[in-house]
């Protein structure tokens, strides 16, 4: 099997010595199930960090749409710019589409969409 990572930096995040995770990895005799678990554990923690490390460069848009009272919209918005900087490792930030009433044609569409990495959709009921 070939690691997922450099097997120093296996090694370094298992606490493990190179020679036993070189071992275990290849599937040499004498590895306890403890040290299989610490590996695995390690290699899930690599994938988790190096996905953080991707993701952290990467700047995401999302729209909210919201059809609710301007003085609820204006809570909501507060809301989100107070928390979307917080928004750790990605870089979100947030475009805005409000009004007490929308048509439907209005509430969504491709320009909403383009480029979003995501919509939120409140309508006060």
């Amino acid at each position: 099997m070939r690691p997922p990572f450099p097997l120093k930096d296996i090694a370094l995040q298992s606490g493990l010595s190179l020679a036993t995770v070189d071992r275990a990895l290849h599937g040499r005799a004498h590895v306890a199930r403890a040290t299989t678990l610490k590996i695995e554990a390690a290699i899930a923690e690599l994938e988790r960090q190096y996905a953080e490390a991707r993701v952290g460069g990467r700047r995401l848009v999302i729209d909210v749409v919201m059809e609710t009272p301007q003085r609820f919209s204006n809570a909501v918005r507060a809301a989100f710019e107070a928390e979307l900087p917080g928004m750790r490792p990605a870089s979100l930030s947030a475009r805005f589409h409000v009004a007490e009433t929308m048509e439907e044609r209005e509430s969504g569409g491709a320009k909403l969409v383009h480029g979003s990495g995501g919509i939120v959709l409140l309508r006060a009921a």
